[in-house]
């Protein structure tokens, strides 16, 4: 199970990336899209990528153990 922060200046929710195996030859360009704000990525893969927010308590846990940095002004 993996988790990434979403790319989004004004999102950086964590969410779950799920991947599937599908094409074995080379990789394509492939977009998955955040699921709180929308935003769409950009993936280089051959897999099926499947997205999931997390619970309140997943997300707070994640951000415990994995804080934002602020921003420099």
């Amino acid at each position: 199970m993996k988790f990434e922060r979403c790319t989004n200046l004004d999102c950086r929710r964590p969410f779950q990336v799920n991947e599937f195996d599908f094409e074995k030859d080379g990789a394509y360009t492939s977009g998955y899209t955040c699921p709180h704000c929308g935003h769409t990525q950009t993936a280089f893969s051959n897999s099926v990528i499947l997205v999931h927010a997390l619970s309140e308590e997943q997300e707070a846990e994640f951000n415990r153990e994995h804080p934002l940095e602020e921003r420099v002004k």
